[in-house]
């Protein structure tokens, strides 16, 4: 794994995180980045996109295209939604603040490695209110996993796939927020989704049904 940032407070908290459990290399530029990639290679970048020579969006969609077997997790000193939506579509891994939990860098991680992608509650709302609306109307589609949904079920699959939070759902179908997380639970057993993410890509027919984000 590399840590690639010229920042040392960064850096230092990025190791809080991984401490005792990973092998960490740091990198302090992008043609140091480069270089090492082309050396010795690694499975995960954490990649500050304020890193010298980086060159923002391009320099991300360069390093993509020159290691794609690589996952690539982009931090920002200031996260924001439509830079997060752009570099996904470049084929990032993950993207969240520089600055995050040290503990909850150790679970995004996990969670990359394990061949899903992390995204922050916000960008992960933007990108499946960005994929509904791109999509085809006419509430849930009729395939065998979406199926299996009880009609209660079904209509919390729909009002997601809008991009609401729990809360906005529990608000529109007059049901509290614990029962919007057991039906949740339930919907993703069913359907043999781990995410809120992967769930919306699986009614807007985008990934096949069952199969894991990133596989």
């Amino acid at each position: 794994m590399i840590c690639a940032t010229d920042r040392e407070d960064i850096r230092n908290r990025w190791f809080e995180g991984l401490a005792g459990h990973r092998q960490v290399r740091e990198i302090r530029s992008m043609d140091a980045l480069h270089a090492e990639l082309e050396r010795n290679g690694a499975e995960i970048v954490l990649l500050h996109l304020g890193l010298p020579g980086l060159d923002g969006e391009a320099g991300v969609q360069q390093l993509r295209a020159s290691f794609p077997g690589v996952q690539v997790f982009c931090f920002a000193d200031m996260p924001e939604n439509t830079e997060g939506l752009r570099l996904l579509q470049h084929g990032i891994s993950g993207y969240a603040n520089a600055f995050m939990n040290p503990a909850l860098l150790a679970r995004a991680v996990d969670v990359i490695e394990s061949g899903q992608v992390w995204l922050g509650q916000r960008l992960m709302q933007a990108l499946i209110s960005n994929m509904a609306n791109g999509g085809a109307p006419g509430g849930v589609p009729e395939n065998p996993e979406l199926q299996r949904l009880t009609a209660r079920e079904r209509q919390i699959v729909q009002v997601l796939s809008e991009g609401a939070s729990n809360k906005i759902i529990a608000r529109k179908l007059d049901i509290t927020e614990r029962t919007v997380k057991a039906h949740l639970t339930s919907i993703f057993e069913k359907t043999g989704t781990h995410d809120r993410l992967e769930l919306a890509l699986l009614v807007q027919g985008k990934r096949a049904p069952a199969s894991a984000m990133g596989a």
